[in-house]
Order: structure tokens, then sequence, then C-alpha cells
């Protein structure tokens, strides 16, 4: 069971597909809404199950159930709800967001106040593959390698990367290939994340 802040209410909507129910039977259908957003989208096709959770009584359920059961779908031993479902996808989507929106800030905090180390390096190199930049053909070295601790980086291979380091370094690399510390680097692929996921996020927009 997921716990969930609040559930989405749509009054107007509400009220208008509810006219034809008595007011213990919107009771009884708020509470299985409630509970069903609490249980993942979905509650088993229980008659005794419904019934308590609806707090009506057994023997007064299949009356109850034949206002209530054109709201919900049937399936496999389950009953779901359109909107219910929609709203607990959307909600998903809002919470992953939220979610690597925080870990993205936390790594650049990191970077601004802390040295970074050869676990942050190593770690941000594996979770760039989602970029633009893995998805330009990228093959780049580990910024660790080496006594000197540098990345070699091309600007016609690697233009996402290379602006970046120019903007840490602030100055222009005088030539390309051009090699840039470690820790510069470790920098730029976090600006070259963001900068990648903000271009993904408006190319989501547009398509839809």
């Amino acid at each position: 069971m997921s716990v969930r802040p609040f559930m989405q209410l749509y009054v107007s909507d509400f009220v208008g597909d509810t006219l034809a129910l008595s007011a213990e039977q919107i009771g009884a259908y708020m509470l299985l809404l409630m509970s069903m957003w609490n249980a993942d989208g979905e509650l088993p096709d229980e008659a005794d199950t419904l019934s308590r959770i609806a707090r009506i009584r057994i023997e007064d359920w299949p009356a109850a159930w034949s206002k209530l059961s054109p709201f919900f779908d049937a399936g496999n031993g389950k009953i779901t709800h359109g909107r219910l479902s929609e709203e607990l996808a959307k909600f998903a989507r809002k919470s992953a967001a939220r979610s690597d929106a925080g870990k993205r800030g936390a790594e650049a905090k990191a970077l601004k106040y802390n040295k970074p180390s050869q676990a942050i390096a190593s770690g941000l190199l594996k979770h760039s593959s989602e970029t633009r930049i893995k998805k330009a053909g990228a093959t780049l070295s580990d910024p660790t390698d080496g006594p000197a601790k540098m990345v070699r980086l091309d600007r016609t291979l690697h233009p996402e990367l290379f602006a970046a380091c120019e903007t840490v370094r602030g100055k222009t690399a005088p030539s390309s290939p051009w090699s840039f510390p470690a820790d510069v680097y470790a920098r730029a692929v976090v600006i070259a994340q963001q900068q990648a996921a903000m271009l993904e996020t408006a190319d989501e927009g547009t398509a839809h």
C-alpha cells in the first residue's frame, strides 16, 4: 500500500455523476474510492469485502452495488475506477519527477561545496547514460584515470560537455581537443545532464 497525502476530487463532476444516488450510497462510493486510492487502484471483487469497506450490511449490499457498480470496472477478480487510475498515474509521474529533481539538486550542491571524490565522479558518468550526451554516441574516459586526473575532450565529438567544461572553467579552451581537470569535468557533467533534461522535457511538451 502506498501512502499519499491527498486524493484529487473534481467536485462538479462528482456531484453531477452521483445525482441518482442516495446519501448512503454516495458515502459508500466515497469510502470505496478512498480505500482504492490507498490500495494502488484496485480492490477485490468480493461482496463481503466491499460491503465492509462501504459500511453497508451484507444483506443490503446487492441493492447498493446495483447502483454503484456502473462507476467501476471489473475483471480478474478485481474492481478498478478509470478516473482514479488516471489520477494515480499522474501522481506517480509527479513523484518520480520530484525525486529525480531532488537527486540532481543534491549532486549539484555536493559538487558546489565539496571536492568531488572518485566515487562521485565515476557515479556521474554512469548516470549520464540517458542524456543527449549518450545519444550522441560519446565514449568518455574515466576522469580519475591517469596521475594528473585529467579528461581529454574533443569539441566536435562532445560539444555539450566541452561547452559545459568551459563554463565551469570560466574561459574558452585554447584548442580542441583539450584536457580538463577531473573536478571541472565532474561539475560539467551535472550541467550537461540538467540541460539535456530540460531539452527532453521541452520536447515531450511539444510532442503532446
